[in-house]
């Protein structure tokens, strides 16, 4: 007997929530084991990228701001000098791992959960976005039970990692980019572009790209200039004013411009020549050592990367485009950690 209240939409919600209680328990589930396995796993096992953030945060919950081991873990293998400035990697998950320490203070275990919950809360946002695309509600709860299942978000949510916020910021800025084009949903949008930079770097350039595209765009649409022009200043003064404290903050400290984070010479150099490109990095960097001890510090070493690669454009720009394809998929395959390199590269074929 169909109850006298029953609407298709409570079916919907229903199916929503079982979607996100599937993706939270799917991600939780391994972490809640090691922890209920050997209480306290979580703490005395710390991974290297791991680290960065614990360390960083572990500071900022004692008042000393963005710099390493003011406040260290115990027994850590990985170190830095107390009072290193955190330049490394990007800051948005550190600022989010530091509320988590304030709160429930320094416990890695409760970090992930919580952290579990939040790439959860992308299923949702994922069924708003298809809602808008295709109309259609079942396709819409298909793709975000396609994301509670995905295998790799699954594994990446067993360790710190700033994946989950950069997830959570995409979709929050399509859906903005999808929004009337008005100087309110400019705002929005330039926003969501400094916080995903601010979780990876790698959509810096967007910044300059969305407007141009949004200009033709509306070209083609025949929306007046007077109406994208303002959304087009709005985009950019807001993505630009966002990221400028923590801009201003890295010059002081830095003394030199750094677009987010300051850790990116090292790895160029690595991928810039050919026998620098191998399935396992740490291997390269003992085996090269030497040549890549550049004197003059970051801007040395980045130099010298960029200019490995035009040397290499110009003497052979078929074999350069095979060489870059080479980087990028050996770049991908060493995301995972060394360790389960090839367990990635199977869940993600």
């Amino acid at each position: 007997m169909i109850p006298q209240n029953w609407r298709p939409d409570s079916l919907l919600s229903h199916r929503l929530t079982i979607v996100f209680v599937l993706a939270f328990a799917l991600r939780a589930a391994p972490t809640v084991y090691m922890e209920w396995r050997e209480p306290g796993w979580h703490a005395r096992n710390i991974e290297e990228i791991e680290f960065y953030y614990d360390d960083v945060a572990r500071s900022l919950i004692v008042g000393e701001g963005f710099v390493h081991s003011v406040n260290p873990r115990p027994g850590c293998p990985y170190h830095f000098e107390p009072g290193t400035h955190f330049h490394f990697v990007p800051p948005l998950y550190a600022w989010w791992v530091g509320l988590v320490y304030f709160v429930f203070g320094p416990n890695i275990f409760i970090a992930k959960i919580l952290q579990c919950l939040m790439d959860a809360c992308v299923c949702l946002l994922l069924y708003v976005l298809d809602r808008r695309i295709s109309g259609d509600r079942n396709t819409a709860i298909l793709s975000a039970l396609l994301y509670a299942v995905y295998p790799l978000t699954i594994h990446i949510c067993r360790h710190l990692y700033y994946q989950i916020p950069m997830n959570l910021a995409l979709i929050w800025l399509i859906l903005c980019l999808m929004a009337p084009v008005t100087w309110r949903s400019g705002l929005w949008a330039g926003l969501a572009v400094a916080v995903s930079a601010l979780a990876k770097p790698v959509t810096l350039p967007l910044i300059a790209i969305i407007p141009a595209v949004r200009i033709v765009e509306c070209i083609r649409r025949r929306i007046t200039m007077r109406v994208c022009l303002p959304w087009c200043l709005c985009f950019t003064a807001a993505s630009l004013a966002a990221l400028a404290p923590w801009t201003v903050r890295n010059y002081l400290v830095f003394h030199h411009f750094v677009p987010v984070q300051n850790g990116g010479g090292i790895t160029m150099l690595l991928g810039s020549r050919e026998e620098y490109v191998d399935l396992d990095s740490d291997t390269v960097r003992k085996r090269y050592a030497q040549d890549l001890r550049v004197p003059g510090g970051e801007g040395e070493l980045a130099r010298a990367a960029v200019n490995n690669h035009l040397e290499h454009l110009k003497r052979a720009p078929l074999d350069y485009l095979r060489f870059v394809a080479k980087k990028f998929l050996m770049t991908w395959y060493n995301t995972e950690g060394k360790a389960r390199n090839r367990l990635a590269l199977l869940i993600q074929i």
